[in-house]
């Protein structure tokens, strides 16, 4: 849904730069910011969700249930993201931070928790590598590749839970 809706968002802004302009600035001014803001409140609601339901495999350790936690408040920030748009700066830049900052904690706990414990190497290794790009992309926010930066971060993070959806999901039907 986020990337259908920021597609559209970026579609409807006449002159956005993907590689010059953050995507928060797609939540501001018209129509597009508006999908834009709505695609992040309902991927935060849903990745709310995805947290909150995968108690079991998760919370078998403390590491599994902090990690599970963090996603949790990480997914409660991105919500924020979208209901504090750039317009509110201060807010904004809190959420912003609180949704790299948490999300990539929860990501490097869950990692090293599916590490030792699911036997899902593979994932875990790559979850290891998105929280490197967002570690990279808290050093590089103000450059010049900040904005692309943070797409790819973006992108490592959702993709690497919805790959964590599928492998509990497929874990739980065997």
């Amino acid at each position: 849904m986020f990337l259908i809706l920021t597609t559209v968002a970026i579609l409807l802004t006449p002159g956005y730069d993907m590689a010059g302009q953050f995507l928060s600035e797609l939540g501001v001014g018209g129509l597009a910011a508006h999908i834009f803001n709505l695609g992040l409140i309902i991927t935060g609601i849903s990745f709310t969700l995805f947290f909150l339901s995968v108690r079991a495999p998760l919370d078998e350790t403390k590491v599994g249930l902090i990690g599970r936690i963090l996603g949790v408040d990480s997914s409660v920030a991105l919500i924020g993201v979208g209901a504090f748009p750039l317009t509110q700066p201060m807010l904004h830049i809190i959420f912003a931070f609180a949704f790299f900052a948490l999300t990539g904690a929860s990501i490097l706990l869950l990692s090293i928790y599916l590490f030792l414990k699911l036997q899902f190497k593979i994932l875990s290794l790559v979850g290891l590598g998105v929280v490197i790009i967002d570690i990279i992309f808290g050093f590089a926010c103000c450059g010049q590749l900040g904005p692309i930066m943070q797409k790819i971060t973006v992108l490592g993070f959702g993709a690497w839970i919805m790959i964590l959806n599928l492998a509990i999901l497929r874990k739980q039907d065997t």
